[in-house]
């Protein structure tokens, strides 16, 4: 009986500590559903070793030893999933930086007069959304960034400048394996209109999940690297980058990149 309460108060105590001293490096957005989703962690946890306080001191310091085990892991994944750590900003003059972490996954040249369409496994679906701008006629690069559910989820403005467009495309639970989740899953469309150009970022969530948080509505101004936005658990961001004079893409497909401190392009 010592035994259980003992790792209850252990795991308890070690999760709360955890989000108070890590709390400045979680997204604010997330504070309370982690809070929500400890207590409600811990009150399972004990309802459940209730059961085991008749059983065997074995048993009951096997479940115990579980119980450690599982809260570690599961504290480890979140605190790394809902992390906010600062980032130093890349000062370089004329660059576009990454919005997102992740991996590179491809690099696309959108021809003059194209529509620009997101792919996946070699199925192409149109961004209705921004066909009235500037890039139908000057053409752009699309570069796609996978990321992980281990990487940092909170999105950085790739330049400094307005926002002119937050569209928010809804969508159904589908896993982004599927060739039709880029057309049908939820994404977000931003729209950054700085003094030379403009760069478009797009936010499309994973599968079984449908929760895109932008923290800029139109008309906001942004501060190259700074936070715009979140997605919830593995998703993709694809980068619209200006195929204007001078411009060139500094990332390749399977290259690894960090929101605001990657060079997307150079100008």
């Amino acid at each position: 009986m010592n035994w259980l309460l003992i790792t209850v108060c252990f795991v308890t105590d070690l999760l709360l500590l955890s989000l108070i001293v890590l709390k400045l490096n979680i997204a604010r957005k997330s504070v309370v559903f982690l809070i929500s989703l400890i207590s409600l962690f811990s009150a399972l946890f004990v309802n459940v070793l209730k059961i085991s306080l008749f059983e065997p001191a074995w048993f009951q310091l096997s479940l115990c030893s579980i119980v450690v085990v599982f809260a570690l892991f599961g504290m480890v994944l979140l605190f790394r999933f809902y992390r906010d750590p600062e980032r130093e900003i890349i000062e370089k003059e004329n660059v576009i930086l990454s919005p997102a972490d992740g991996i590179v996954r491809y690099v696309k040249k959108i021809e003059s007069g194209s529509i620009i369409f997101p792919e996946k496994k070699g199925r192409t679906f149109p961004l209705t959304e921004i066909t009235h701008t500037d890039y139908i006629t000057k053409g752009s690069w699309l570069v796609g960034i996978e990321m992980s559910i281990m990487d940092v989820h909170v999105n950085r403005a790739p330049i400094s400048g307005k926002i002119e467009i937050v569209h928010r495309k809804q969508g159904k639970f589908l896993s982004l394996r599927k060739i039709e989740s880029v057309m049908e899953n939820e994404r977000v469309t931003t729209l950054f209109v700085g003094e030379k150009f403009s760069v478009g970022v797009v936010q499309i969530a994973s599968r079984l999940v449908r929760r895109i948080k932008v923290y800029k509505e139109t008309g906001s101004q942004v501060a190259r690297g700074e936070r715009f936005g979140r997605i919830t658990f593995g998703s993709q961001v694809d980068v619209i980058v200006p195929l204007i004079e001078n411009i060139k893409v500094r990332v390749n497909p399977g290259q690894y990149v960090k929101a605001g401190e990657t060079i997307i392009a150079e100008f």
